[in-house]
């Protein structure tokens, strides 16, 4: 299996992204809302100040990451996807079968991360996990499966060995839809494109180089361990 690492990840700086909205306007034109569009919907501006806001939560005495992710997905629910600034950066970026997603951030401080994946149809990731991170995600366009697992063996114990994952379904994220995780709860996922697909992720705290190196992914066995419904081993490289 190929090596996927976030080192091959493209990302655009924050100077390309504000570049993009300014210098793109017949992409600008065409990004057009529909007419029924809610006015409560937030604009990318709005919906970045208020999840700057939030993501403070995560330097309090105790963190209910739980609390969090839902905070944040209810956010993501409320972002309007025609805004004509996440528009033009998601025409910036049309994927034309790499073989592999392309990564580009849209934000990035010493809080958050934003990142825009864009997936041709099949396009995947295999298994991997977010070390001491929450993550939250929709598509902004298409569809993607997320299959979500548990780690029933204590957290980063030894990386380099087999550990167990319990399988908790898998289901297709839409425009609407989200996915959510934190650093005990469906950390470890795999994600399939089911159509050309632009996905919104959010990761709280973003990734470092300590989290990138502390990043593992995983190739599992095709049958469950005996005994055991919805259990695989699974082994890093």
């Amino acid at each position: 299996m190929e090596n996927y690492s976030r080192r091959h990840v493209v990302k655009a700086s924050l100077w390309m992204f504000g570049a993009l909205c300014l210098g793109l306007p017949e992409i600008v034109a065409a990004a057009t809302e529909p007419k029924n569009a809610s006015d409560s919907l937030l604009n990318w501006d709005k919906f970045v100040h208020n999840l700057e806001q939030r993501a403070h939560e995560q330097y309090g005495f105790v963190w209910n990451q739980d609390s969090y992710v839902s905070s944040v997905a209810h956010l993501l629910r409320n972002l309007n996807l025609f805004d004509k600034k996440l528009r033009a950066a998601m025409a910036a970026y049309p994927n034309h079968n790499h073989g592999m997603p392309e990564f580009a951030e849209l934000l990035k401080t010493k809080d958050i991360q934003i990142s825009l994946i864009t997936f041709e149809k099949n396009e995947w990731l295999p298994h991997h996990d977010h070390p001491s991170m929450t993550g939250v995600l929709t598509c902004a366009k298409g569809d993607l499966q997320v299959t979500s697992y548990d780690r029933l063996q204590p957290s980063y114990s030894d990386a380099s060995s087999p550990t167990l994952l319990k399988e908790l379904g898998s289901e297709v994220i839409s425009p609407g839809k989200i996915s959510t995780l934190t650093n005990t709860r469906r950390n470890v996922h795999t994600v399939r494109a089911v159509s050309f697909t632009q996905v919104i992720d959010i990761f709280t705290p973003p990734y470092n180089d300590e989290r990138t190196t502390r990043t593992t992914w995983y190739k599992l066995e095709r049958q469950p361990v005996k005994g055991q419904a919805n259990v695989f081993v699974a082994y890093p490289y």
